[in-house]
């Protein structure tokens, strides 16, 4: 299931949003793992300022207990069934998803 924190806010629903939510879903009722939604058009405290969050271009994921497995797993999956255009990013206690046509393939931040 795909939960959104109370103070996650969408200022328009576009279509990679819309995938990242939706690859997040699958991911989710394939492993029974709930996914948490943390942040998208919302002011977030120590958001890198270059994130297109304020584009409603940026989803912050984290997995129902935290465990660094499951936030992994999401980030492969993401890297596998996403287009080369999402940056894909695990910032250890969270999962960063964006689409950026500008971008080529996501790297692992060190």
């Amino acid at each position: 299931m795909l939960r959104f924190q109370p103070a996650v806010r969408i200022g328009f629903l576009t279509d990679p949003l819309a995938e990242l939510l939706r690859a997040a879903t699958v991911w989710s009722y394939r492993r029974r793992v709930d996914v948490d939604v943390n942040s998208i058009n919302d002011p977030a405290p120590g958001r890198v300022a270059t994130t297109l969050h304020d584009f409603d271009l940026a989803v912050d994921f984290d997995t129902d207990g935290d465990r660094a497995a499951d936030l992994e797993s999401l980030e492969e999956y993401f890297r596998a069934t996403l287009p080369p255009q999402y940056d894909i990013v695990f910032e250890a206690d969270h999962v960063h998803g964006e689409w950026d046509a500008r971008r080529g393939p996501s790297r692992r931040r060190p």
